[in-house]
């Protein structure tokens, strides 16, 4: 219950700084969406790089970030190379961004406290406050590192590829939060 009152109190606080914009982004978000060119950290990371699927995150009917899934022609090997873009729709502390991964990680690998507090160091060091239009972008490398950018930023490398797994599953897994929106990221979204 605490978990849902923190989500709560962190969408209505979003929700309330967001509003200077709201209506812009309602009615450009999509179509910037599908016309944006693929930045400079995914041409450098991931060669050829295409959307494989997007979708919007949502809680109740509040718009928190739009995600873009990039593999390589467009097709995504949990393995391979990939970039998963989020474009925050609301302000984000740290904090926050840091609290809730470290939940959905711990919800699906269920690793010990020593674990987490490990990867919490990583995540400390790979963020930091993201405001409304911002994004933060994770690239699974083919050694299993993972190298996020902010703004198209290159920030920290972090060369543990369980921590890799765990972070990029939060979105692209089956144990997601949201399956819905975990299968239209996968182009998943249209099959059976």
């Amino acid at each position: 219950m605490g978990m849902i009152c923190s989500l709560v109190r962190f969408v209505i606080a979003s929700f309330c700084r967001g509003m200077r914009v709201g209506m812009v982004i309602l009615l450009t978000g999509t179509a910037t969406m599908a016309t944006m060119a693929v930045a400079e950290p995914l041409g450098t990371h991931v060669p050829d790089a295409e959307i494989v699927g997007e979708a919007r995150f949502k809680v109740f009917l509040f718009k928190i970030y739009d995600a873009t899934l990039y593999a390589p022609q467009g097709r995504y090997d949990p393995d391979g190379v990939y970039a998963l873009r989020l474009r925050y729709l609301v302000d984000a502390s740290k904090a926050q961004i840091v609290k809730r991964s470290l939940v959905e990680m711990e919800r699906q690998t269920q690793v010990d406290k020593a674990q987490l507090q490990i990867w919490k160091k990583f995540l400390d060091a790979s963020f930091r406050d993201l405001k409304d239009g911002e994004s933060a972008t994770a690239i699974h490398n083919q050694d299993g590192s993972i190298t996020f950018y902010l703004n198209d930023v290159e920030g920290e490398t972090i060369k543990d590829a369980d921590f890799a797994d765990a972070f990029m599953n939060i979105w692209l897994s089956d144990k997601a939060r949201d399956l819905d929106f975990s299968r239209a990221l996968r182009g998943l979204d249209n099959r059976s």
